[in-house]
């Protein structure tokens, strides 16, 4: 039985630009990360919109229906 949803711990991802070293021009990031992954990587960087909330370990996929 999976825990409550209050319990499961929660990632915070942002979404990001930073400006790359070589022409430094502002480029926005393909991806989603936390704002301690987006500094360890960047050094001018900063946040583009509101954060996405995921819970961690709530389950696998399966494409198939359990009932």
């Amino acid at each position: 039985m999976p825990a409550p949803l209050h319990l499961l711990p929660l990632l915070i991802l942002y979404p990001f630009r930073y400006r790359e070293t070589l022409t430094g021009k502002w480029v926005r990031a393909r991806y989603l990360a936390e704002r301690q992954e987006i500094e360890a990587r960047h050094h001018d960087w900063e946040i583009i919109g509101p954060p996405e909330h995921r819970s961690v370990g709530g389950g696998s996929f399966t494409p198939w229906q359990t009932s």
